[in-house]
């Protein structure tokens, strides 16, 4: 069954980084600050999410005994519509870039560390689909996430290190896809 997207629609895109580790060999020797992460989603502004967010300590609860889990999902959000969302049921890729963020005075600012590629196409396709067999106005809107675990490259193809992100897609409009 064929779908296509009747509309421009907003999407809403959200990386919970799980995990930066870096080769030993691969950490610049400069006095660098935070590790940070980038994204960047088709032709959007990238999403930066740096080690506050994601090196959270776990903190007792006072009502319970258990650690919780402080980290906190950041997200963007996108439109996309025509032939770019045909286009993007088969290749849908977000850039991933590691970098330190060196500490104030030193240059460059930044020192970048790794680089991967992530193709969420299959969890977009994926909610296209349900979202088009959804046949009742007010049905919740489908959710779709992945986790993604992969190695972190050089430029030169160098291995870097490992990243690891929760990635989760939804649509926040109503009524997203109409059957052709």
């Amino acid at each position: 069954m064929e779908k296509k997207i009747a509309r421009e629609n907003l999407f809403l895109l959200e990386f919970l980084v799980d995990h930066v580790t870096l080769s030993p060999f691969c950490d610049c020797a400069a006095p660098g600050g935070e590790k940070c992460v980038e994204f960047q989603v088709l032709d959007n502004e990238p999403l930066y999410i740096c080690e506050s967010d994601f090196l959270t300590q776990g903190k007792k609860s006072s009502k319970s005994s258990k650690s919780s889990n402080n980290k906190k999902p950041k997200g963007c959000y996108f439109s996309i519509n025509g032939h770019r969302a045909e286009y993007s049921l088969e290749r849908f890729d977000i850039y991933v870039t590691v970098y330190k963020r060196m500490v104030l005075g030193w240059k460059p600012q930044r020192a970048e560390v790794g680089m991967a590629v992530i193709s969420i196409s299959k969890i977009f396709c994926d909610l296209i689909c349900d979202m088009a067999s959804i046949k009742c106005r007010g049905t919740p809107s489908p959710v779709k996430t992945m986790k993604f675990e992969g190695n972190l490259e050089k430029l030169n193809g160098n291995f870097a290190g490992t990243i690891g992100i929760g990635i989760r897609l939804s649509c926040v409009n109503k009524n997203c896809y109409d059957k052709i």
